[in-house]
Protein backbone atom coordinates (compact mmCIF):
# COMPACT_ATOMS: atom_id res chain seq x y z
CA UNK A 1 0.00 0.00 0.00
CA UNK A 2 0.99 3.34 -0.66
CA UNK A 3 1.53 5.88 2.20
CA UNK A 4 0.00 9.65 1.80
CA UNK A 5 2.56 12.55 3.01
CA UNK A 6 -0.48 13.28 5.83
CA UNK A 7 0.55 9.71 6.99
CA UNK A 8 4.67 9.85 6.66
CA UNK A 9 4.21 13.19 8.30
CA UNK A 10 2.29 11.48 11.15
CA UNK A 11 4.14 8.75 11.82
CA UNK A 12 8.03 10.34 11.60
CA UNK A 13 6.91 14.47 13.32
CA UNK A 14 9.29 12.85 16.43
CA UNK A 15 12.10 11.75 14.46
CA UNK A 16 12.24 14.97 11.94
CA UNK A 17 11.77 17.29 15.32
CA UNK A 18 14.50 15.95 16.87
CA UNK A 19 17.29 16.24 14.44
CA UNK A 20 16.03 20.09 13.65
CA UNK A 21 16.42 20.03 17.65
CA UNK A 22 19.91 18.80 17.74
CA UNK A 23 20.79 20.96 14.68
CA UNK A 24 19.76 24.10 15.74
CA UNK A 25 21.65 23.49 19.20
CA UNK A 26 24.56 22.26 17.70
CA UNK A 27 24.48 25.19 15.71
CA UNK A 28 24.48 27.91 18.61
CA UNK A 29 27.03 26.05 19.97
CA UNK A 30 29.01 26.84 16.54
CA UNK A 31 28.74 30.19 17.54
CA UNK A 32 29.19 30.37 20.59
CA UNK A 33 32.43 28.54 20.71
CA UNK A 34 33.30 30.81 17.23
CA UNK A 35 32.61 33.88 19.46
CA UNK A 36 34.79 32.71 22.39
CA UNK A 37 32.10 32.76 25.11
CA UNK A 38 33.37 29.22 25.97
CA UNK A 39 36.92 29.63 25.98
CA UNK A 40 38.37 28.74 29.37
CA UNK A 41 39.83 32.11 30.91
CA UNK A 42 38.31 34.43 29.12
CA UNK A 43 37.13 36.41 32.41
CA UNK A 44 40.84 36.32 33.35
CA UNK A 45 42.46 37.25 30.57
CA UNK A 46 39.97 40.14 30.31
CA UNK A 47 40.89 41.26 34.03
CA UNK A 48 44.66 40.62 33.24
CA UNK A 49 44.32 43.32 29.91
CA UNK A 50 42.67 45.84 32.21
CA UNK A 51 45.29 46.00 34.75
CA UNK A 52 47.82 46.16 31.90
CA UNK A 53 45.78 49.07 30.40
CA UNK A 54 45.75 51.04 33.98
CA UNK A 55 49.53 50.27 34.43
CA UNK A 56 49.95 52.14 30.60
CA UNK A 57 47.86 54.98 31.77
CA UNK A 58 49.48 55.41 34.74
CA UNK A 59 53.02 55.69 33.13
CA UNK A 60 51.04 57.95 30.38
CA UNK A 61 50.54 60.11 33.00
CA UNK A 62 53.60 60.52 34.78
CA UNK A 63 55.65 60.82 31.80
CA UNK A 64 53.51 63.81 30.70
CA UNK A 65 53.83 65.18 33.96
CA UNK A 66 57.45 64.83 33.47
CA UNK A 67 57.66 66.25 29.77
CA UNK A 68 55.32 69.33 31.34
CA UNK A 69 58.14 70.16 34.27
CA UNK A 70 60.36 70.50 30.92
CA UNK A 71 58.84 73.54 29.17
CA UNK A 72 59.93 76.38 31.09
CA UNK A 73 59.91 79.83 29.71
CA UNK A 74 63.73 81.76 29.80
CA UNK A 75 64.54 85.18 29.21
CA UNK A 76 66.79 85.68 26.85
CA UNK A 77 69.65 88.47 26.55
CA UNK A 78 67.59 90.63 24.54
CA UNK A 79 64.61 90.76 27.13
CA UNK A 80 62.36 89.02 24.98
CA UNK A 81 60.18 85.51 26.36
CA UNK A 82 61.15 82.62 24.69
CA UNK A 83 59.89 79.06 24.94
CA UNK A 84 61.97 76.27 24.79
CA UNK A 85 61.04 73.51 21.70
CA UNK A 86 60.70 70.53 22.73
CA UNK A 87 59.19 66.63 21.20
CA UNK A 88 55.86 67.57 22.43
CA UNK A 89 54.28 70.10 20.03
CA UNK A 90 55.98 73.68 21.35
CA UNK A 91 57.93 75.83 19.14
CA UNK A 92 59.30 78.66 20.27
CA UNK A 93 57.56 82.11 20.40
CA UNK A 94 55.99 84.95 22.56
CA UNK A 95 54.81 85.08 25.52
CA UNK A 96 54.03 87.79 28.11
CA UNK A 97 53.02 85.53 31.18
CA UNK A 98 55.23 84.99 33.91
CA UNK A 99 58.43 82.69 33.70
CA UNK A 100 57.34 79.42 36.07
CA UNK A 101 55.73 76.29 34.94
CA UNK A 102 52.17 76.29 34.71
CA UNK A 103 49.79 73.93 33.57
CA UNK A 104 48.88 76.17 30.49
CA UNK A 105 51.02 75.92 27.13
CA UNK A 106 53.91 78.69 26.65
CA UNK A 107 54.12 79.74 23.00
CA UNK A 108 52.87 78.48 19.73
CA UNK A 109 51.73 74.89 19.51
CA UNK A 110 52.96 72.76 16.87
CA UNK A 111 49.97 71.07 14.97
CA UNK A 112 51.73 67.84 13.86
CA UNK A 113 53.80 66.77 16.94
CA UNK A 114 51.33 68.14 19.67
CA UNK A 115 49.92 66.07 22.51
CA UNK A 116 45.50 65.97 22.41
CA UNK A 117 46.39 67.41 25.65
CA UNK A 118 47.98 69.93 24.80
CA UNK A 119 45.99 70.47 21.88
CA UNK A 120 43.11 70.64 24.21
CA UNK A 121 44.26 73.85 25.61
CA UNK A 122 43.74 75.91 22.35
CA UNK A 123 40.44 77.97 22.39
CA UNK A 124 37.53 76.28 20.72
CA UNK A 125 39.24 72.69 20.80
CA UNK A 126 38.25 70.45 23.53
CA UNK A 127 39.05 66.61 24.28
CA UNK A 128 37.19 65.58 21.49
CA UNK A 129 38.34 67.99 18.70
CA UNK A 130 41.91 67.50 20.01
CA UNK A 131 41.41 63.63 19.56
CA UNK A 132 40.11 64.23 15.96
CA UNK A 133 43.33 66.37 15.49
CA UNK A 134 45.95 63.52 16.15
CA UNK A 135 43.56 60.35 14.62
CA UNK A 136 43.57 62.92 11.31
CA UNK A 137 47.30 63.47 11.78
CA UNK A 138 47.95 59.40 12.13
CA UNK A 139 45.67 58.67 9.06
CA UNK A 140 46.80 61.13 6.71
CA UNK A 141 50.55 62.48 7.72
CA UNK A 142 51.53 65.82 9.43
CA UNK A 143 49.61 69.09 8.27
CA UNK A 144 51.57 71.18 5.66
CA UNK A 145 49.84 74.52 6.77
CA UNK A 146 47.99 75.83 9.48
CA UNK A 147 44.92 76.20 7.77
CA UNK A 148 44.62 72.58 6.72
CA UNK A 149 43.26 71.81 10.55
CA UNK A 150 39.46 73.24 9.33
CA UNK A 151 40.02 69.43 6.89
CA UNK A 152 38.65 68.02 10.59
CA UNK A 153 35.23 67.58 11.59
CA UNK A 154 33.90 70.37 13.59
CA UNK A 155 36.14 72.85 13.13
CA UNK A 156 35.42 75.93 10.43
CA UNK A 157 36.79 79.02 9.60
CA UNK A 158 35.40 80.34 13.00
CA UNK A 159 37.12 78.33 15.69
CA UNK A 160 40.33 78.62 13.47
CA UNK A 161 39.78 82.12 13.89
CA UNK A 162 40.25 81.88 17.35
CA UNK A 163 43.20 80.01 17.87
CA UNK A 164 45.17 80.69 14.35
CA UNK A 165 48.10 82.79 15.72
CA UNK A 166 48.53 80.10 18.70
CA UNK A 167 49.63 76.86 16.05
CA UNK A 168 52.16 76.52 13.77
CA UNK A 169 53.63 73.62 11.74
Amino acid sequence: MKERAEDWVEKYKYYVGGVLLILILSGGAILLWRDNIYKPGLESRIRNQELRIEELEAKLEELDSKTAGQNTVSQDTAGQNTASADDQGQVAGANTGSSSSSSKITGKININTATAAQLDSLPGIGPVYAQRIVDYRVANGPFTSPEQIQNIKGIGPKTYEKFKDMITI
